[in-house]
């Protein structure tokens, strides 16, 4: 399945949110679940001469320490203060990636962004993005005086959130400009996410190389219930990560 970004329509949301939960029936984890989701989406949306549209795609997910895996844990140790290092800390965890560089390819294969605590203000500052989608869902980052909220799409429904970077290039909400959005020439960004019933959030980043508008991206909204769908079931039975043996 392909689809012009630039051509997007509503009728394509609902026939690739048949697609993925056709796809991802039947994984065993929501790392499997998300991979495959984070694949479909690079492949499916593509630019006015057929090449994918994204250079990155990325879903994240909150988890406490004790909920994540050993080589996780390892990145986190190495990010922070051993003795600040609590069971409960909530991180927004790297589970699904795919995109044009190996190491976006596998959430064990990036040097960055696979924990980011979520108890830590300063994640206003460094993840401003990311922060305004909290803050429409409802999600408060503590000790924090509240994120930029202009690149949220408003809506009633706060269930689920959605924000988008029409321009990224120059934009002062995407760090690493001349090493980033520059080389990979990243024209929008755009999120959505929401929260499952176990207190725990979520959010797709999709790094586009091709330029996004407000009124396309809520079309994207609109994958969120397929998204959610095909996620909730590990979500609320704790299956997250993907099995060594598996």
């Amino acid at each position: 399945m392909q689809i012009k970004i630039r051509e997007l329509t509503l009728t394509n949301i609902f026939e690739l949110s048949q697609f993925i939960k056709d796809k991802c029936n039947g994984l065993s984890s929501l790392e499997e679940t998300a991979q495959e989701l984070m694949r479909i989406f690079c492949q499916t949306f593509i630019t006015d001469k057929g090449k994918s549209a994204f250079a990155l795609s990325r879903y994240f997910k909150s988890c406490t320490y004790e909920e994540i895996p050993e080589d996780i844990k390892i990145y986190i140790q190495h990010q922070e203060d051993k003795e600040n290092i609590q069971a409960q800390n909530r991180y927004l965890t790297l589970i699904g990636t795919a995109g044009e560089v190996e190491e976006w390819k596998y959430r064990r294969d990036s040097k960055e962004h696979q924990a980011l605590p979520l108890y830590d203000p300063r994640i206003v500052d460094n993840l401003p993005m990311l922060s305004a989608l909290f803050a429409q869902i409802g999600f408060a980052i503590p000790n924090t005086e509240g994120a930029n909220k202009n690149i949220i799409i408003d809506r009633e429904d706060h269930d689920f959130g959605i924000f988008c970077v029409e321009d990224a290039t120059g934009s002062t909400l995407i760090p690493k400009q001349a090493e980033f959005v520059e080389p990979f020439g990243i024209k929008s960004v755009i999120g959505f996410g929401g929260h499952y019933m176990t207190d725990h959030i979520y959010a797709i980043i999709i790094f586009s190389k091709v330029e996004i508008s407000k009124e396309r991206a809520k079309l994207f909204l609109s994958l969120n219930p397929a998204v959610k769908s095909i996620t909730l079931r590990h979500a609320v039975t704790g299956n997250i990560f993907k099995s060594e043996n598996s």
